[in-house]
């Protein structure tokens, strides 16, 4: 289920993706990218996971995915 759903005041900042919601795919893309980039410039590893953090959490203030969705998308 989407937080949508659990809600039925809940307004949808963006229409409903086609896509399941577990595992968000943003975590997922942002997570093996920061761990990439970690990897091949290891000085700005922090800064590059605390982005790939914030780009799962725009989902979850989108109202998309639950924390848990993005949490294990990004791991």
């Amino acid at each position: 289920m989407r937080p949508f759903q659990f809600d039925m005041n809940f307004t949808r900042l963006v229409p409903v993706p086609v896509h399941p919601s577990y595992p968000a795919a943003h975590g997922c893309c942002s997570g093996c990218q920061a761990a990439v980039l970690a990897y091949l410039f290891p000085r700005d590893a922090d800064i590059v996971h605390a982005q790939a953090d914030e780009a799962g959490m725009a989902r979850l203030w989108a109202g998309i995915h639950l924390s848990s969705d993005i949490r294990d998308g990004l791991e």
